[in-house]
């Protein structure tokens, strides 16, 4: 059985995206229920459509590391997959949002292959734990710099 390494969307940012909306639908729905009133009621659980829906995108959001690959799993259940012996290089990168002159500019983390037909890999870094995003940093310039692409037990966790 192989080992593998799962980094997922953390709790702040199920709390950061999803908190007001569940306040709301919380409000909503007991005003309802108190006053026996079905639009607030109707309100609120609409509300908790778009809860569920938030939760729904960052349950996609998955880092998996084995001794063999790394795959990215973006909120949108998309899946991307490279070897870890055809990976040249971790690093920062900006990929801009937005029609206008004033696109803003979002970090991701990108996965450079070797192979340059190869569209790099752009992992959107927000879900995930910083201590997470540093580890695979650390583990990915570990591993080019050693010539290795096997994890040694101690990174195992």
């Amino acid at each position: 059985m192989k080992k593998k390494m799962v980094f997922k969307a953390t709790l702040s940012a199920y709390v950061f995206l999803s908190g007001i909306w569940v306040t709301l639908a919380i409000c909503y729905m007991s005003i309802g229920l108190k006053n026996k009133q079905l639009d607030w009621f109707s309100i609120g659980l609409l509300l908790c459509g778009i809860t569920l829906a938030w939760w729904i995108w960052l349950w996609g959001f998955k880092i998996t590391i084995t001794e063999l690959y790394l795959e990215y799993r973006n909120g949108l259940y998309k899946r991307h997959r490279i070897d870890l012996a055809d990976i040249k290089a971790i690093q920062s990168g900006w990929i801009g949002w937005g029609g206008s002159k004033k696109s803003v500019t979002i970090q991701r983390v990108v996965i450079v292959p070797k192979n340059k037909k190869q569209p790099p890999i752009w992992i959107n870094s927000k879900p995930f734990k910083r201590q997470d995003l540093r580890y695979l940093y650390n583990f990915l310039d570990n591993s080019k710099n050693k010539g290795e692409n096997t994890i040694s037990r101690s990174q195992w966790r």
